[in-house]
């Protein structure tokens, strides 16, 4: 598992619309799926399996540095930032799917804790607005509540810890949202 920071160009639009990013990734991946991140209109921050020259595969890229991804063993304190999409699933009747809504601030460290809980002991929770995600399908809109979660924690249990940073946490992962980023302190 690999983490690059792309630094994008000004002229770049690519990180505006996240239905193209979703696009742009893929196609550079030859369609294996990734997890990213657009903390900023000037980088995006992408874990992927196998190694991409980046540079040739999406236009306006300057800079690409790849890392290996480190997963922190049981009991170690980290760093943690996770740009989100909490929503909740509000009941419609039987038989009905549920309407996801976006969770409002006072439920955002709950929405964090359950997703997280079994890999990690949370000791501070921040959590960020940030701009929403938008996406053009040729159908209609996608928008995608962001906010950005960073803190402290212990690792709970490394296995379970791996899993989520494979597999991103909550809705809207091929738009933007999902990638968990750990540092160990």
């Amino acid at each position: 598992m690999l983490t690059t920071t792309l630094s994008l160009n000004r002229t770049t639009r690519i990180a505006f619309d996240s239905q193209a990013v979703h696009r742009t990734l893929l196609h550079a991946t030859d369609g294996k799926p990734v997890l990213w991140a657009s903390p900023d209109t000037k980088h995006l921050v992408v874990r992927h399996e196998t190694p991409v020259d980046w540079i040739k595969a999406i236009r306006g890229v300057t800079q690409a540095v790849t890392l290996p991804t480190q997963i922190p063993a049981a009991s170690a304190r980290i760093n943690y930032a996770l740009i989100g999409n909490p929503i909740l699933s509000q009941y419609q009747g039987p038989n009905k799917r549920g309407k996801k809504t976006p969770a409002p601030p006072e439920k955002w460290n709950e929405w964090l804790q359950r997703r997280v809980g079994n890999a990690l002991n949370l000791h501070s929770i921040d959590g960020t607005r940030l701009p929403p995600a938008k996406g053009k399908k040729p159908d209609m809109q996608t928008i995608h509540h962001r906010i950005l979660f960073t803190g402290r924690a212990t690792v709970k249990d490394q296995d379970a810890l791996q899993t989520l940073m494979e597999s991103g946490i909550g809705s809207g992962k091929a738009y933007g949202c999902g990638l968990l980023i750990v540092e160990e302190l």
